[in-house]
Parts: C-alpha cells; structure tokens; sequence
C-alpha cells in the first residue's frame, strides 16, 4: 500500500500530513510512502530526514498522486497550473484530509463523483477521554 503526501498548497498552512518519524513506523509496518520533494520544509522537516526515514522523495506530481493513500491537511484546492489537485488523485484511492464537506458539499460532491473515498478528519468526533494529557 502506497501513501503519498503532497506539498500543501493553501496559502499560510505550514504543516505536513506526516512527519518523518511516523513515516518510519509505516514503513516498518510494510506500508510504502512517497513525499512530494519540500513538503515539509514549512513544517520544519526536510527532504534528508524522509530520505533517512525511508520515504521516497519524488518531484512528479502524477507519480506522488498515483497513490493509494494521499494523506494532506487541507482540502484539496486549485495548483498553481490551474489544475485542482482532486483531479490528479487516481479513483478508488483514500483521501484522508480536512475536507470540511458541510461548507463545501460541492467538493464533497466532486469526490465522490471522481471516485475518491474520503476520510474528513473534521467530521472525526473527539472526546477528553481520548486526551489523558488535558486532565
């Protein structure tokens, strides 16, 4: 199983969908995972720390996208060719994203009419439970 993490693209978001050390944990898991080269930079993380970690670095964003996981933090929006990053992810493969599809059920809507499963991590219900740390 293949997961990928793209660049995130919206303007101002620094963060990445996976850091290096989870992303060795997967790896040892069997699982294979390729980054999009400096997607991490904002977050801290560079492409020599995926690279230790095992993580593929690649430049190509048709073979980042031809994944079966794509794991981002916002929503998938529009590239800088113009082209909304939904319509390079391949159909049948997981989305797992902040989508927030009650504020842009059109996209939602794209998704599945691309054939994207997704996993709206904003519809995810949390709990204190869950958080030992806040008590």
């Amino acid at each position: 199983m293949v997961i990928a993490i793209p660049k995130e693209i919206m303007p101002g978001e620094n963060r990445v969908s996976m850091v290096p050390d989870v992303a060795s944990k997967l790896i040892k898991k069997g699982f294979t995972i390729k980054v999009e080269k400096d997607a991490g930079i904002s977050a801290g993380f560079t492409n020599e720390q995926y690279t230790s970690a095992g993580v593929s670095v690649v430049d190509s964003l048709e073979e980042l996208y031809n994944s079966d996981i794509i794991l981002k933090v916002q929503r998938p929006i529009e590239n800088e060719q113009g082209k909304n990053e939904l319509s390079l992810i391949k159909e049948g493969s997981l989305l797992i994203t902040l989508l927030y599809p009650l504020h842009y059920p059109e996209l939602a809507k794209k998704c599945a009419e691309a054939g994207v499963n997704v996993i709206s991590m904003d519809a995810i219900p949390r709990t204190t439970l869950a958080q030992k740390w806040m008590r």
